[in-house]
This record gives C-alpha cells, structure tokens and sequence, in this order.
C-alpha cells in the first residue's frame, strides 16, 4: 500500500515547497477535495507554469490539508512554457510505478485537466487550441 509523501516534504525542481503556491481544488466522485492542482506561473507573465497535482492519501491530524500531517500522492508533474504543455509526468514519486496510477476516478482526472488547461491558457502567450 503506498504510504504517500507528507505535504509538507514535497517540492518542485526549483526547491520550492509546492504547498505554498495557489492551488485549485478539484472535487472527487464522493464530492471531497481529495485533490488540488497546485501552480506557479513564471516571473515573465506569458512565459508557462509549473503545475502539480496532488491527491490525499492519509492524514496523521484532524486539519485537512495540514502540511504536517497530510500525506499525498503527486499526480501529476507538469511543466508548461509559453507555447503549452511541454512535459507531463505521471506519478513521478513512487519508484517503480512511475507512470502508473490505481483505481483512478475519471471524473476527476477530467476535471484536472481541465485545470490545467485554464492554466495554460492563462500563463502560456502561444499555446495553440
């Protein structure tokens, strides 16, 4: 069973704690907010956005979403630039099942993408449709 990484341990390629970036909430098939899409725009507006998804896993408190407490699964990494989705990883944290997800709600996945697609053409000036 996969334990998950805590919030709090998880970072961008830059070093960055991703829980601190804006985030949009994605609500699961029991209408929970089991997963968050989390973004940072570049410094240059136009120029693309790291991107990733995050999904609960289990939690040690009683406060949702506690950075100290709540343990995730990355989704998804993404890396936009300013003509759109570059790089897309799939479950990039798990050795062995990178590229893998279990038991997958496709109404969120959706969703998710959905998100990142409102990012994208928000954050990246050439994207084409």
């Amino acid at each position: 069973m996969y334990e998950g990484i805590l919030l709090k341990d998880v970072k961008s390629s830059d070093n960055e704690k991703v829980y601190l970036w804006d985030y949009i909430p994605i609500l699961t098939k029991y209408e929970q907010e089991d997963i968050r899409v989390y973004y940072k725009p570049d410094k240059e507006l136009g120029s693309g956005v790291q991107i990733y998804v995050l999904e609960f896993v289990s939690s040690r408190g009683d406060i949702f979403w506690d950075m100290n407490s709540l343990y995730v699964q990355i989704i998804y990494d993404a890396c936009c630039y300013w003509d759109g989705l570059r790089h897309l990883f799939v479950n990039p944290a798990e050795e062995g099942y990178r590229g893998y997800l279990y038991y997958v709600d496709l109404s969120a996945h959706i969703k998710i993408y959905e998100a990142m697609q409102s990012l994208i053409e928000k954050y990246c000036r050439e994207w084409e449709k």
